[in-house]
């Protein structure tokens, strides 16, 4: 896969996400772009992983191909309210938060989008994460 993996959240569930990637050769660590305000979880993703990392959501969002919204829900309308002009037009926005539908992400972001909605779990850091 040559497409560019955005990460908005770097928590548990969104390194275990990456880790999982990168350790079964899904994608390089180059692919990956991973944004959070924790500037600790971003240098130890960045140390652990080899992938770049801001603090800048806007960053994440321009560049990604898929787009991991990897946020509790209380934050989403917030971060898709600051993110949503600058996403491309063929984006990939993929959801992990409970309670968000399909239809109130592409509400959020003003437009039709293709979304996808996971729940993953922290096994999918070794590989063994289901959703």
């Amino acid at each position: 896969m040559n497409k560019q993996i955005g990460f908005i959240g770097c928590g548990n569930m969104g390194i275990a996400m990456i880790g999982g990637m990168i350790k079964k050769n899904i994608v390089s660590p180059d692919q990956i772009i991973c944004s959070d305000l924790n500037v600790i979880n971003l240098k130890n993703a960045s140390n652990e992983y080899g992938i770049t990392i801001t603090t800048n959501n806007n960053e994440v969002a321009n560049s990604a191909d898929i787009l991991i919204l990897s946020i509790k829900p209380d934050l989403y309308s917030s971060v898709i309210n600051q993110i949503k002009d600058q996403i491309k037009n063929d984006v990939i926005v993929v959801t992990i938060a409970a309670g968000k539908s399909i239809k109130s992400t592409e509400n959020e972001f003003g437009r039709k989008l293709k979304v996808v909605r996971v729940m993953p779990n922290t096994p999918a850091l070794v590989g063994e994460g289901m959703s």
